[in-house]
């Protein structure tokens, strides 16, 4: 479902407002949420301008490309759907090579690429010029992957977080195969119980946080 929001220009400029803030750190989102709450006359004017239907199963995850005319979902079915946004219609879709539930996918170097983490443990490289081509895949964590961040300055580095308590750096310029089971050389976190999120800082890119559980 795509959900259009309002287009004044004193909502947009408080909307752009927001998104600065959530990037620097300076607004939470409990914030965000109690502000719209609050602002009936936004929620009122929002409705649903697109829907857009392609999958099997439950749709885990979707994201925008860089230049917001293109989205890319990942499901339980294990497969990958690119969506024209303008029309609503599929790009292009694949079979990801994971063997269980997606739970996570990003558009790389200037959309030429996709990225994808599921429940297999299993991280795949996708050619999104060669219609979804499999490029590579790292079988580095134990447990399911959750999440998958990029680096905003570097197109081709991105990090994955796992339920298997590790947050993994990745350089597609850079081929790795983990040589040993369980694989150590590409741990930047390594934390005592699952960790569900990692999220890099836009403007400073040195910096990354990461968020699971806690024992």
């Amino acid at each position: 479902m795509v959900v259009t929001k309002p287009t004044g220009m004193h909502d947009t400029h408080h909307l752009m407002q927001l998104q600065r803030g959530l990037q620097t750190g300076l607004i939470k989102p409990a914030d965000v949420v109690r502000r719209y709450r609050s602002n009936i006359g936004l929620l009122q004017r929002m409705e649903q301008t697109k829907e857009l239907v392609g999958h099997a199963g439950c749709v885990n995850t979707i994201q925008w490309n860089s230049s917001g005319n293109m989205l890319l979902s990942g499901s339980d079915d294990t497969d990958l759907i690119v969506w024209d946004f303008p029309s609503g219609k599929i790009r292009h879709k694949w079979a990801s090579g994971h063997v269980n539930n997606i739970f996570c996918a990003q558009f790389m170097e200037s959309d030429k690429t996709v990225v994808s983490g599921a429940r297999d443990g299993q991280v795949w490289v996708h050619s999104l010029a060669e219609g979804g081509k499999r490029l590579h895949r790292y079988e580095c964590h134990t447990q399911d992957v959750k999440k998958i961040a990029m680096d905003p300055q570097t197109p081709s580095v991105f990090m994955s977080c796992s339920e298997d308590g590790t947050v993994r750096l990745y350089d597609l310029r850079e081929h790795h195969t983990c040589a040993h089971t369980p694989c150590t050389s590409n741990i930047v976190v390594q934390h005592r119980s699952e960790i569900n999120s990692v999220s890099v800082n836009p403007v400073a890119p040195h910096l990354f946080v990461v968020a699971g559980g806690s024992k």
